[in-house]
């Protein structure tokens, strides 16, 4: 989670507003839920924005509350360009 956590807040900071959206990328063997989400933001969500893993919420992969969701969790972060 520290990664995706770093990694995220290096991306707010350079402030690219709306160019960048983040997505869920999912291990091929991660649990139902995370698959999920790696359907369901495959088209990126705004950097601000929370993902919905199951009941969870969360900024990234492993920083939510629920530890079913957060503990072992391999996914990442990735990025797609936005709108401009």
């Amino acid at each position: 989670m520290h990664e995706n956590a770093g990694d995220l807040e290096a991306v707010r900071q350079m402030d690219l507003g709306d160019q960048v959206k983040k997505i869920w990328i999912n291990e091929p063997d991660a649990r139902d839920t995370h698959v999920k989400a790696g359907d369901d933001y495959a088209d990126g969500i705004s950097i601000d924005e929370a993902f919905s893993v199951g009941a969870d919420t969360m900024d990234a992969p492993g920083g939510g509350s629920d530890p079913g969701e957060n503990c072992n969790c391999r996914c990442t972060l990735g990025y797609v360009k936005g709108s401009e």
